[in-house]
């Protein structure tokens, strides 16, 4: 794996950590500083969502009035226990 490729899997490891609710390919791409129409963006669009799915996020294609999008839903997050937060 080369470095240019560790530095965004780590980068978009820390926005999935960072997100709670559901996001679009789009916000991940502008995360990771990637401009959404560049010719090699179009070619990493698989290979990071494919990357979503791996780190646990779930996808899900959505109808919006008749036009489809995929929304992707961070994995839970684990929940702080009442032990844990009086020790904090």
């Amino acid at each position: 794996m080369t470095q240019e490729m560790i530095h965004y899997q780590q980068r978009l490891s820390e926005f999935v950590a960072s997100r709670t609710t559901c996001f679009s390919i789009g916000d991940a791409l502008e995360h990771l500083g990637l401009e959404p129409d560049a010719d090699g963006t179009h070619h990493a669009i698989p290979s990071i969502a494919n990357a979503l799915i791996e780190m646990g996020c779930a996808r899900q294609l959505i109808n919006f009035g008749g036009c489809e999008t995929v929304v992707y839903f961070a994995p839970k997050q684990p929940m702080i226990t009442h032990d844990e937060k009086e020790t904090t």
